[in-house]
């Protein structure tokens, strides 16, 4: 067979500015994000320009044998390894450590640069490939053995986590446990929700490992969505960056009713706002539209430039997103059942199973934290309001359960953490906790999953005049006896 090799002749993919960009956050947090590219895999082999290779090598070295990581320090490693014209000498350390300001984009750097690793390594393979195939003198077999090996070659570099050996996952396991121990493991994803007591007792989102699926169920109007733009709305303000898929309310609703929320401002009754919550309720549009809107924040509601009618919708955005800005740091999807599945299938239960598990499937592959909520059904809404007492007169909560999820089991398998939203029938006066006229009626978080363990439950009130979450206080939590049961 004839074979031009001109026809195979194309640069390698890769970025000059990414992987500058990764090593010039090494240099300004070196312990924090050495151990970010570490724990992705990152390797001097991920890097295409030899001098950024020879570069990471040293910083990694350093970082291992717990030397600081500074400029200076690293020239001098450098001349000592006799390394430093390989990389193009001073000037080329002083170029990468001026490359960025921060490190808030270093979660990007890390991605692009794995990822032209990763499609640098499939074209070599797949050159490779067509190379032996012309080559090879055995005809049909030899067709065969050399696709066979291609095809197995693939399928481990597809699967990045199947490639470990076992000692490797020992390894990392190790250290994964020893540092929650010591409490030095990477606190730098979590993300803290703005609610005390629901952050220690239950843990902030994203805090341990298969922590990232998240699920907020409850019944219609006990804020699922509320409490979705609570969270949201605390994480941008802590200078995470977020994406909003919303088919329960508009982008606008979901904008007004998070500033009001902030703010104290009564939307139901707007007249009644005072001077100092209408200037707060303006500072804080003021602050979304030039500090949070396209640096933070990012809504996605469904309309003709932005689809959200099925699951696969919702992927073809999120991929694009990402491609334009990089992955966030949360997303949040409002909510399950309102999304069609992705393929044709016998009943609705099916459906919402296939939507649940494309979620988790891009969750996994996304490596942030999704929230995601879902309905209740009306059985399980039912024996939640029913009063029911032990022989003291004592309420018997029927707390959510997993049963209690609408239409598919499915959703509640998938998530890492489970949080249902739960109404008690009366309040713990003892009062009348269901009555639709209530403004303030109590409501309690129940985390009912949780894979690392931490089930457990953080009492709130539920201000409907600012659609916002309010945990007891610590006096309505012991009633003033200083004990509980619900504290940690």
């Amino acid at each position: 067979m004839k074979h031009d090799q001109n026809q195979m002749v194309r640069e390698l993919p890769h970025s000059k500015e990414a992987e500058e960009a990764l090593l010039g956050s090494i240099l300004i947090d070196g312990p924090t994000v050495m151990a970010k590219c570490q724990a992705a895999g990152i390797r001097p082999a991920a890097f295409c320009e030899r001098g950024a290779q020879v570069l990471y090598e040293r910083l990694a070295d350093m970082h291992d044998r717990g030397v600081a990581i500074e400029a200076m320090t690293l020239v001098e490693e450098l001349k000592t390894a006799k390394q430093l014209e390989e990389v193009g000498g001073v000037a080329y350390v002083v170029q990468v450590s001026g490359r960025i300001p921060t490190t808030a984009q270093v979660h990007y750097f890390i991605e692009q640069v794995k990822f032209l690793w990763e499609a640098r390594t499939g074209i070599v393979l797949a050159r490779t490939y067509v190379e032996d195939i012309y080559n090879d003198t055995d005809g049909r077999e030899g067709f065969k053995r050399l696709s066979g090996n291609l095809g197995q070659r693939l399928i481990i570099f597809g699967r990045r986590e199947e490639a470990k050996t076992m000692e490797e996952r020992v390894a990392d396991i190790e250290a994964d446990v020893v540092e929650r121990i010591e409490d030095r493991q990477d606190k730098s994803r979590w993300l803290y929700t703005g609610m005390p007591t629901f952050d220690a007792v239950l843990r902030p989102l994203g805090s341990a490992r298969e922590d990232q699926m998240v699920g907020v169920i409850g019944g219609s109007s006990q804020g699922k969505s509320a409490l979705l733009r609570q969270f949201g709305d605390h994480f941008i303000h802590s200078g995470r960056r977020g994406v909003v898929f919303t088919r329960e309310t508009s982008i606008d609703s979901w904008i007004e009713q998070a500033a009001a929320s902030r703010c104290r401002v009564d939307l139901m009754n707007p007249e009644r706002t005072t001077r100092a919550e209408k200037e707060a309720f303006m500072a804080e549009c003021k602050w979304l539209r030039e500090q949070a809107a396209g640096k933070l924040l990012w809504c996605f509601q469904h309309e003709d430039s932005t689809p959200l009618g099925s699951v696969k919708d919702l992927e073809a955005q999120y991929r694009a997103f990402v491609n334009l800005h990089g992955p966030p740091d949360f997303v949040m999807v409002d909510y399950l059942q309102l999304f069609d599945a992705a393929k044709r299938c016998n009943n609705r239960e099916q459906e919402v199973a296939d939507v649940s598990h494309r979620l988790q499937a891009l969750c996994r592959s996304a490596g942030n934290v999704w929230i995601i909520a879902a309905q209740m059904n009306e059985t399980g809404l039912r024996e939640q309001r029913t009063i029911r007492r032990d022989e003291d007169g004592k309420v018997i909560h029927r707390l959510p359960q997993a049963g209690d999820l609408r239409e598919s089991q499915a959703f509640f398998h998938d998530l890492d953490r489970a949080l249902a939203i739960y109404r008690p029938p009366v309040n713990s006066a003892d009062d009348d906790n269901l009555e639709p006229a209530i403004l303030r009626p109590e409501q309690w978080l129940c985390q009912i999953k949780r894979r690392r363990g931490g089930t457990g439950v953080s009492k709130c009130w539920f201000n409907r005049s600012h659609t916002r979450f309010e945990e007891f206080t610590r006096h309505e939590l012991t009633g003033g006896s200083g004990k509980s049961d619900w504290l940690a």
